[in-house]
């Protein structure tokens, strides 16, 4: 009896202890939010933010979605041409108002994504009044997606460790995400409380959340196919019925043109590499690209191929594209059992989607290094709970590594160096990703391997 009520003790001391990091820790990432906030809110504040050679301050990922949702409304017939955006003759009203504060951004989404600005830009008008919204809903919906994914893996029962995971606010990568306005940290957010939805058998919210992530980017589908494979039709009926209204949504709100722009000029250029040409020319573009597709790019850079490869080798896209459809299959249908029941479970679980999703993502032409290793850090983070020893250390390195922004000049202002950390990074990556898919193949193949043993 006295031995129960010591270890009692000994974890109450353990949780009371973590709790009072993840304060601190808490603390910390409301201070680092307001100064984000105070730029987001005030364009010429920009003493408390991430510059990074201008990009953190210049460049706006929402002025492009916005004037594509003004083009689409307007039934301009291509609204992925790049003339609409850059140096064009025809401005639009966003161009004239923000063009003396950010870059103009070109926009390559599917047009169900456009069901967000559109109505940010009905209801406001002002591009810097949908700037600071969508300040608050992406922060909010990221906020609400670390949280319930802390709580339903364990970290207010067995697992206090995750009681840390506002540490993903103190990441320098992920701030300058929220400064450039990209709607990554929004798509991954949607999946993550998607599938926790789905795995409580809340199959209408769950199918809308990762529903609508999929028809806005894509690569989330890569978890409606896990469930497929799992033989979880409910949940994937959900998901594809979802898709469906966004996209008769967006038909209704802007017609049949960016369908037919996105079918037959777009998804030919994103295909090709010619979407993204300057990835392949600009030197930034070449360090910050955490592609599959960027190594080839930042190896001739540093002179270790001696012919420069074009900007998608179908050899190496071909090779990358059956490694992620043999381990989608793999784990897909390795069935699960008891996951909602089991903390550990639901940890190795979202270990998995996040795996998944980082792998999928690295199949894109460019995957530009601060949103890019978002997914990551989010998977390093979950892995950190039940690593001990060397494997731990790796994983702070890993997520130290992956949270700077690059490039900084603070150790090197040479490309070289820059280029060499973010191969390095990659490493990490795909260790990451190893590791994520290895835990969940070991944890349920064994657990498969034990219930045919007892039946």
């Amino acid at each position: 009896m006295t031995n129960i009520q010591d270890t009692s003790l000994v974890k109450n001391q353990v949780h009371r202890v973590w709790k009072i990091v993840a304060v601190v820790v808490a603390l910390l990432a409301a201070v680092w939010l307001s100064a984000t906030a105070s730029f987001e809110f005030n364009a010429e504040n920009t003493r408390f933010v991430a510059h990074v050679d201008g990009f953190g301050i210049k460049h706006n990922c929402l002025t492009g979605y916005t004037i594509a949702a003004y083009l689409a409304s307007a039934g301009t017939d291509n609204i992925y041409n790049p003339s609409h955006y850059l140096n064009t003759t025809t401005p639009t009203p966003i161009h004239n108002s923000v063009q003396s504060t950010f870059t103009i951004d070109t926009y390559h989404y599917p047009p169900p994504f456009l069901i967000l600005p559109e109505f940010l830009l009905v209801a406001f008008g002002d591009f810097f009044a949908m700037r600071a919204v969508w300040f608050i809903m992406t922060v909010t919906c990221f906020i609400c997606a670390i949280t319930v994914l802390a709580w339903w893996c364990g970290a207010f029962r067995s697992k206090p460790q995750l009681l840390l995971f506002p540490i993903l606010l103190c990441a320098p990568t992920v701030h300058v995400v929220l400064q450039i306005g990209n709607a990554h940290l929004l798509i991954i957010a949607l999946s993550i409380l998607g599938m926790i939805a789905i795995e409580e058998d809340r199959f209408i919210l769950g199918g809308g959340l990762l529903g609508f992530a999929v028809a806005a980017k894509l690569w989330p589908a890569v978890l409606v196919v896990y469930l497929l494979l799992q033989k979880r039709w409910k949940p994937a009926l959900s998901c594809a019925v979802a898709v469906v209204v966004y996209a008769l949504v967006a038909f209704v709100f802007f017609g049949p043109k960016p369908y037919s722009a996105f079918l037959t000029y777009e998804i030919p250029r994103i295909s090709n590499g010619e979407s993204f040409s300057f990835m392949s020319s600009l030197p930034r573009a070449i360090i910050s690209n955490m592609s599959i597709f960027g190594i080839p790019q930042k190896l001739h850079a540093l002179g270790l191929l001696s012919t420069k490869s074009v900007l998608i080798p179908p050899v190496l896209s071909w090779i990358f594209t059956v490694l992620v459809v043999v381990i989608v299959i793999a784990v897909g249908l390795l069935r699960q059992e008891e996951t909602s029941s089991n903390d550990s479970n639901k940890l190795i679980s979202a270990q998995l989607w996040l795996a998944l999703l980082t792998l999928v993502q690295l199949r894109s032409p460019f995957l530009p290094w601060p949103y890019g290793v978002i997914t990551t850090l989010s998977l390093l983070f979950l892995l950190s709970v039940s690593a001990r020893g060397w494997k731990l250390g790796l994983i702070i390195i890993g997520w130290i590594i992956l949270s700077i922004n690059v490039p900084f000049t603070f150790l090197s202002d040479k490309a070289e160096f820059h280029l060499i950390y973010t191969l390095l990074a990659s490493l990490f990556i795909f260790g990451a990703i190893i590791a994520g898919v290895q835990v969940y193949w070991v944890r349920f193949r064994n657990l498969h391997t034990n219930a045919l043993g007892i039946s």
